[in-house]
């Protein structure tokens, strides 16, 4: 209401002020004094809208965790089907079958140095890790950028609804093959990313106007960013070493120390970052772009926190205990 009032004001005398300049335009004192004093408005003018700008950033970081048996190097997922007791399902849809199929016959497993193919299967884990947050990715942004997405547990599985807060036809999207072009690494990730059956995916990843990506894959690392006018997001996910055992897991799952150290955890640590355009702090559309940020955000926490999965394992522990 007040940039209205402002319009309404301002436009007519700005005006004004034009037509008396070009009619009195030989005045000597224009030019000493009028044109000085308009020259120090606008610079002052200019100097207090940009003060008034924010510069919002948006960090997360947390820990995440992938457990697969030594022998066959299956995630625990394959060995025990009671999922709700450890948070869900580590991984799900087609990404068990295509793991299954890397296992079986790619010749970096065909090795009998338990310790290498270990080393391998890490490797490997990161990587889905990774294809599996980018798998969310489109299932959720199949039709719309700024979308709610509410997760709840039904029973021992978690039931995952996408609405749209505000559908526009006003957006990008980013195809399977966009994420092929753009990673610019020389490393394994990008033919495992093109070996993925790409008729089990949507067809895009719905995003904000002139949003643009760029994936790399190092050895240490797995990076993606999508940058548009308004942000710069970056989720990352770092391989920092491994060990023996499923942890507190083993107590949900009944498990003593011998059937535990049949397997070994994965640690990774996953950070995600945000910054926002300051010259569009105050821009209309920025809001929506906030909330796809925080909502791409909680989900990447959702589906990966060792926290929000322990609170889970938890919760099912504590309802199955009170149904005895």
């Amino acid at each position: 209401m007040l940039l209205i009032l402002l319009v309404i004001v301002l436009v007519p005398l700005l005006v004004f002020t034009a037509y008396l300049y070009i009619q009195n335009r030989n005045l000597p004192e224009l030019n000493s004094k009028v044109i000085p004093v308009v020259i120090v408005g606008i610079i002052g003018l200019a100097f207090t809208i940009w003060y008034s700008l924010k510069s919002e950033k948006i960090d997360l970081d947390f820990a995440s965790t992938v457990y697969f048996h030594k022998s066959d190097l299956l995630t625990l997922d394959e060995h025990d089907t009671r999922h709700h007791l450890y948070g869900g399902d580590e991984f799900s849809g087609r990404l068990p079958g295509f793991i299954r199929d890397r296992i079986e016959h790619d010749e970096r497993f065909d090795t009998k140095d338990l310790e290498r193919r270990i080393e391998e299967a890490e490797e490997l884990y990161s990587d889905m890790v990774f294809l599996k947050l980018i798998d969310r990715f489109f299932w959720a942004y199949a039709d719309w950028w700024d979308v709610r997405i509410r997760s709840q547990r039904h029973g021992n599985g978690v039931t995952s609804i996408v609405s749209a807060i505000k559908p526009d036809p006003d957006c990008g999207s980013l195809t399977w093959e966009d994420f092929l072009s753009v990673s610019d690494s020389k490393d394994a990730f990008p033919s495992l990313l093109s070996s993925f059956p790409k008729q089990h995916w949507p067809t895009k990843m719905t995003v904000p106007p002139k949003t643009q990506a760029s994936l790399t894959a190092t050895r240490y690392g797995r990076s993606l960013v999508l940058r548009n006018p308004f942000v710069r997001v970056s989720i990352t996910i770092f391989y920092r070493g491994g060990g023996v055992g499923i942890g507190d897991y083993a107590w949900f799952l009944g498990y003593d120390n011998k059937k535990s150290e049949e397997f070994w955890a994965e640690h990774l640590e996953v950070t995600c970052d945000a910054v926002f355009e300051r010259t569009k702090s105050g821009h209309p559309e920025m809001m929506r772009h906030r909330r796809w940020v925080e909502t791409m955000f909680g989900e990447i926490r959702y589906q990966l926190d060792d926290q929000k999965r322990m609170e889970r394992a938890r919760e099912y522990r504590d309802l199955i205990s009170r149904s005895r």
